[in-house]
């Protein structure tokens, strides 16, 4: 079984792919604290690299078996102090 979070910060924003409608409440979540525990000790990939995708990701090495980020970018948008602590977190 494989399950996304998209964060995507205050405001919701999907991304706009193939699938991603068919699989919004079974799979695909935009709250990793609402659904998070749906995940648990399953890998979980999140998208983004701002502070609600730092945090989202920190929430969900809590309870998942692993977190993958995914990023558009070279760097992230992220507070430093957030993405170093995703970067060094074991999972």
């Amino acid at each position: 079984t494989h399950s996304v979070i998209v964060a995507t910060g205050a405001n919701s924003r999907w991304l706009g792919i193939e699938g991603e409608d068919d699989f919004r409440g079974g799979g695909v979540s935009t709250c990793a604290t609402c659904d998070g525990f749906l995940f648990r000790d399953e890998p979980v990939v999140v998208i983004g690299g701002g502070d609600t995708a730092m945090e989202d990701a920190l929430v969900l090495a809590r309870t998942s078996s692993h977190v993958t980020l995914v990023h558009r970018r070279d760097s992230f948008r992220a507070s430093k102090v957030l993405a170093e602590r995703v970067k060094f977190h074991d999972r």
